[in-house]
């Protein structure tokens, strides 16, 4: 079994004798930030000159400059700027202010596990290959072509958009919310026994040894680096598989049903967030 670290179990007077630099104010830099900021460290965010990011990070009181200066201020330097601009920063930035004693994290390992990056031992494997799978194959695509491929099953059965936006997007939440709280015995515990019964007969059919197959295919192009050798061509070479993708997402029938449907919801707040790109 995993070991778990608590609150208990840190000594906030370490990293409080540091002087610390988040590169990066995407989700992840943004939490290490302020959270590091709260709890009494010396901490400044390193963000290029044209980031969208630096006008809020400087908003919530927090000491924004360059990376390269930032890097040459800090002992301690967290890396959680995105994976694909993480080599040109390290060249630039990290690297020549890296000193005897100065601590480096990294938010996710990818460059390192590939050899990307160079000069570093690493043991970021499992947490590198775990992260790209999970979000291949669960969280973001598999979670994603799953809603997609239900709304389009319902509308072209000749149901309203609409309601199939409610039924295989929006409440999604509340399914996630019962997993987080209790896990997948919580979230059955919680819907209806139709609800469950239904999944336990009808989920199985859906994600069968032929998914499981392919999630294993998506594994080894982990495990192999070949997908990390596609992503640095593909950002290498101006994103354009990438860039298209996007564009076709956001041309879906789904995404244009919610854009309609959301601004009804006056209990969703607005956040026009986005990570560092």
């Amino acid at each position: 079994m995993a070991e778990i670290y608590y609150d208990d179990r840190a000594d906030l007077g370490v990293i409080q004798r540091r002087h610390v630099a988040v590169l990066g104010y995407g989700s992840q830099g943004h939490a290490h930030a302020l959270s590091l900021r709260d709890s009494g460290v010396d901490v400044r965010v390193g963000l290029p000159e044209g980031s969208a990011s630096r006008d809020k990070a400087a908003s919530e009181g927090l000491q924004v400059t360059t990376p390269e200066k930032a890097c040459e201020e800090a002992d301690v330097i967290m890396v959680l700027a995105p994976d694909h601009i993480q080599r040109a920063l390290y060249a630039g930035a990290i690297a020549p202010s890296l000193d005897e004693g100065d601590a480096l994290f990294f938010a996710h390992g990818l460059n390192i596990r590939y050899g990307l990056i160079d000069a570093l031992a690493t043991t970021f494997a499992e947490e590198t290959e775990t992260d790209l799978f999970g979000e291949q194959v669960v969280l973001c695509g598999g979670v994603s072509e799953l809603i997609k491929a239900g709304f389009d099953t319902l509308v072209e059965a000749g149901y309203q958009p609409e309601v199939a936006y409610f039924e295989c997007l929006h409440e999604m939440k509340l399914i996630v919310d019962l997993m987080y709280e209790g896990g997948l015995s919580k979230m059955y515990w919680s819907v209806s026994d139709t609800a469950e019964y239904g999944g336990y007969t009808r989920g199985p059919r859906l994600i069968d040894e032929r998914s499981k197959e392919e999630m294993r295919r998506i594994l080894g192009e982990v495990q192999d680096g070949s997908f990390a050798r596609e992503l640095v061509e593909e950002f290498d070479s101006g994103r354009p598989n990438f860039l298209k993708r996007r564009e076709a997402l956001h041309a879906e029938q789904i995404e244009q049903v919610g854009a309609k449907l959301r601004p009804l919801m006056s209990w969703l707040a607005d956040d026009d967030d986005q990570a560092d790109a």
